[in-house]
């Protein structure tokens, strides 16, 4: 289960918001200078990768978390 203060959902999945960072979601940065690649997930110190999309890194970092919460399943 998350812990987040704002939720929004795409298809079913919470994403984490955030005020901290320039795309809106928790643990995901835009680097311009990266594209197509420009969104970079990253959670608790561990890269999750570069994505396309703010929306796909916010999931990386939402599943990240989840297996973090369930490492038994």
């Amino acid at each position: 289960m998350l812990e987040c203060t704002l939720t929004t959902t795409y298809r079913g999945v919470a994403l984490c918001l955030s005020v901290d960072t320039n795309t809106g979601y928790e643990g995901v940065t835009f680097m311009e200078w990266n594209k197509p690649w420009a969104y970079k997930a990253e959670c608790d110190g561990v890269a999750l990768g570069s994505h396309t999309t703010a929306v796909a890194a916010a999931i990386a970092v939402t599943q990240y978390r989840w297996v973090q919460a369930n490492p038994c399943l």
